[in-house]
Parts: C-alpha cells; sequence; structure tokens
C-alpha cells in the first residue's frame, strides 16, 4: 500500500497583507507512522503567488522542502529548495522546480540540480514506477495537493461551522462516454443522504468536517466538490498499484472507484474512505479506514 498524508488540525497564521496557516503532518504506510512534521502556506492574494514549506523528519533525518507556487500567461511554475539534514553532517541543498502548462504538459524545471527529484520522492515515499523511477507527476500532484488543502483550509476558517443538511454528494461521471456510465454504483443515489450524516463522527476536527462538507457539495467550505471517475477493480485507472483496489484518491477532490460490489454500504465504505483522502488522507485523530467504516455502519443501520 502506498504511503498516505495525515493533516492534524490546521491553525491560522495571519490573514493580513498574506493568508498563512500551518498543520502538523504526518506520513503513514500501513497504520504505521514513517515520519513527522508540519507544513506552513502563505497565500498572496494580491499576486496569486502561494510560498509552500514542508518539513518532515524520518529516522532522524530532516527533509524540507520550500516551493514558491506561481500562475502566469497559462504556466504554473514551482521552484525552491529540498534541505537534507541528518545531523552528523553539513545540510545539503538542492535547488529545483517544476513548470506545468495544458500545451506542454508536466516538466522538471531544466535548472534544477541532480538528486532533487529522487530526494522529494523519499520524502513523501512516491513509489518508483516498477523500477522505471519516480512519477514526477506523482509528486508534483502531492506538492499541489498540500498547498491547495492548506489555503482552502485558511479560507474555511473564516467560515463558522454549521452541520450540514442538504448535500449534493459527489459528482459522477457517468454521462454518455464517460468512464462511470453503465457501471453499477451500489450506493450512488445515496451519497448526498449519507453525507448530511457526516457531522456525527466523532475523532475529527471540525477543519476535516468543513472540508468533507467541500467534497459532498453540502456548502459552508472552499473545498471543491469531489469527482468521481470508475474502471475496473484490478486496474483502477491511474492509480493502479496491484490488483482488486476498492479505488483511490489523485489528491485533492479527485477520486477513482473501481470497486466491484453489489453492497451499498461497502459501496459508501469505498467512496467515504476516498474522499477522506482528499482532505488529508486521514485525520489527525481518524483514519481513512476508520472514517469509511464509520460511513458503512451508518448505511447498514437504516431500515431495509
Amino acid at each position: 500500500m502506498d504511503a498516505t498524508l495525515n493533516v492534524g488540525e490546521p491553525y491560522y497564521l495571519t490573514s493580513q497583507p498574506q493568508m498563512e496557516s500551518s498543520s502538523d503532518i504526518f506520513i503513514y504506510q500501513d497504520e504505521t507512522l514513517l515520519a513527522t512534521g508540519f507544513t506552513t502556506v502563505v497565500a498572496d492574494p494580491t499576486t496569486g503567488s502561494v510560498d509552500l514549506v514542508v518539513e518532515l523528519t524520518e529516522a532522524g533525518v530532516t527533509r524540507t522542502l520550500e516551493q514558491l507556487i506561481s500562475l502566469a500567461d497559462g504556466v504554473l511554475t514551482t521552484w525552491g529548495t529540498m534541505t537534507i539534514d541528518d545531523g552528523a553532517n553539513p545540510p545539503s541543498v538542492l535547488a529545483g522546480g517544476w513548470i506545468y502548462s495544458v500545451e506542454d504538459g508536466l516538466q522538471l524545471d531544466p535548472d534544477t540540480d541532480a538528486g532533487f527529484v529522487d530526494a522529494a520522492a523519499a520524502m513523501i515515499h512516491v513509489p518508483d514506477v516498477g523500477g522505471r523511477g519516480f512519477s514526477l507527476g506523482a509528486i508534483f500532484s502531492w506538492i499541489g495537493n498540500v498547498a491547495n488543502m492548506g489555503i482552502n483550509y485558511i479560507l474555511d476558517i473564516f467560515t463558522p461551522y454549521t452541520p450540514p443538511t442538504t448535500c449534493l454528494g459527489p459528482v459522477i461521471y457517468d454521462g454518455a462516454g464517460q468512464s462511470c456510465e453503465g457501471v453499477d454504483i451500489p450506493c450512488k443515489d445515496d451519497l448526498g443522504d449519507m453525507c448530511e450524516t457526516l457531522d456525527g463522527l466523532t475523532g475529527v476536527s471540525v477543519a476535516f468536517k468543513k472540508c468533507m462538507k467541500g467534497r459532498c457539495g453540502c456548502g459552508g467550505s472552499n473545498h471543491r466538490r469531489a469527482r468521481i471517475s470508475c474502471d475496473d477493480d484490478t486496474d483502477c485507472g491511474p492509480c493502479r498499484t496491484g490488483p482488486s483496489y476498492s479505488g483511490c484518491s489523485l489528491g485533492g477532490s479527485r477520486i477513482w472507484y473501481c470497486n466491484d460490489t453489489d453492497s451499498a454500504c461497502l459501496c459508501d465504505w469505498s467512496v467515504f474512505h476516498e474522499m477522506s483522502h482528499g482532505c488529508g488522507a486521514l485525520d489527525s485523530t481518524g483514519t481513512a479506514e476508520s472514517i469509511g467504516e464509520w460511513f458503512h455502519d451508518e448505511c447498514a443501520a437504516l431500515p431495509p
């Protein structure tokens, strides 16, 4: 199983002239804690740029990734440094970043130092893809997702929390020619109603509930509504990491549903489990598995 990101309760730092917040973060693999640290996001509303700092310590080695993320003329760029400190030797510093445009796709900035990508992949546990090297897209998606979540958490701090009363549920790409066309998603018609129960979740933060409200289309959150694509459970689209996966989150709001089941409750488990990944993968006091299980139990308790 791939490593997963845990975002703790964000705390607000400043709002003027820039918006800034920070969160504790953790990297888990199969429920085992691998690394701990923090992320800080500074968003400048006048320029649209975002300063992202992610610091993680694992096995006595501290890696600090700093990236300035900006968008100009349709080109998204990130640039900064990776500092590696093992406590025994002088810290090493590598510079690097990415360039993305619709026309040219994702590219490594040509001025990036050798070893920068490997260090970033090791820091966040992006796997080597079948011996073919690390996926630039996976690393870039992770960085963008952390920055995006941080910005939305900042904005949500200024939104009073109210329990959800009306929820649209996630968008399902089941139109003509779309990946979910003709796919049996047993909980499809109940997802909005199930979203309305999320206020009953225990052991999670208000920030997490706000994010889930956004993913569920309930309002009261700046987090984007979840979007579900489908694939066979032996493939699972771009999330293919092995056979018979029930689904995955690509970070942020995009979810792949790959479950082969006729059970509405198992379907709920899959969708809400993946949706929780899109709110930081794990909350500071609850795992994605336990959140999926909570919605499964809510489903099972409904009258037949």
